[in-house]
Formats: C-alpha cells, sequence, structure tokens
C-alpha cells in the first residue's frame, strides 16, 4: 500500500513540473514574438529627436561652428556651402542617408522591412527622400515639426 501511494505521488510531481514548463514555454514564446516585432511609434520620434540635434562634419561661416541636422536643413534650403566648398545639401544628404541606414538596417534578416524618410519645406516643397526596402501593411511613422521645415519618417516591418 505505500509503495502505490509513493508512486501516485511521484506522478502528480512529474505532471505539475510537465505543466509549470509548458506554461513557461509559451509565456516565453509569446513575449519573444512581441519583442522582435513591435515597434512603437516614440521609438520613431526619439529617432527623429535626436536625429535633428545630430552635430555634421559641415562648418559655415568659421571653425569650429559645425552645423546640426535642423540648422543644415535651413542652409540647404537657402543653399549655403560648407567652409570646405561642399554644398550644405551634399553634406546633408550624406548624413542622412548614412544615419538611417545605419540606425534602421532593412532586409529579410531584420525586423524591419523597409523605410521612408521625407523631408519637406513649409511650403511643400521636397528637399530630401529617402526609401529602402519592401514597404508592407505594417508600419509606424513619426513627424517632427521645425520653423520651416517637417520630418516624415515611416519604418515597415
Amino acid at each position: 500500500m505505500k509503495n502505490k501511494k509513493a508512486q501516485e505521488e511521484m506522478v502528480g510531481f512529474v505532471l505539475i513540473v510537465i505543466i509549470v514548463a509548458v506554461l513557461i514555454f509559451v509565456f516565453l514564446s509569446v513575449s519573444i514574438k512581441k519583442s522582435n516585432n513591435s515597434l512603437e511609434s516614440y521609438e520613431i520620434e526619439s529617432f527623429l529627436q535626436s536625429l535633428s540635434h545630430y552635430t555634421t562634419d559641415c562648418a559655415v561661416g568659421y571653425y569650429p561652428s559645425f552645423r546640426e541636422i535642423s540648422e543644415l536643413v535651413k542652409d540647404c534650403m537657402d543653399q549655403d556651402s560648407c567652409l570646405d566648398d561642399r554644398s550644405a545639401c551634399e553634406v546633408l544628404n550624406e548624413s542622412l542617408d548614412s544615419l538611417i541606414s545605419g540606425s534602421w538596417p532593412v532586409g529579410d534578416k531584420w525586423p524591419n522591412k523597409g523605410y521612408k524618410f521625407n523631408l519637406t519645406s513649409e511650403d511643400g516643397e521636397e528637399i530630401l527622400s529617402f526609401s529602402e526596402g519592401n514597404f508592407t501593411s505594417n508600419s509606424r511613422g513619426a513627424v517632427e515639426s521645425f520653423e520651416n521645415f517637417d520630418i516624415v519618417f515611416d519604418v515597415y516591418f
């Protein structure tokens, strides 16, 4: 009688361990799925805010007056040049392309499948536009408005 009671307790304990293991597995698989595919708009907003304050290697007027992206957009609209004779638009284009492609890699092996970046003046004229990858039905985006221009950035996943 005692042997059967011990066997029943062991079977019960094994069942409890199996049920707990299955629950942990389900919880982990759900949390991993959410973290890989979840892109929040605040992440894009934060990226745009920090992007506008990124300091480029273009100095206008005097050294070391290196321009931030937000200032360089205004210089590009005014068709100014850097002290090293590069146009402000050229430096802006290179800087934005480098920052966006480095921060938001796209492709099959990345969670981001594509992006669109548009920089327009207050009168609606397109200053710069970047896009890369595939544009799926799932996307998040943000708009950052400045005094003379707007930045619209959409990421597709």
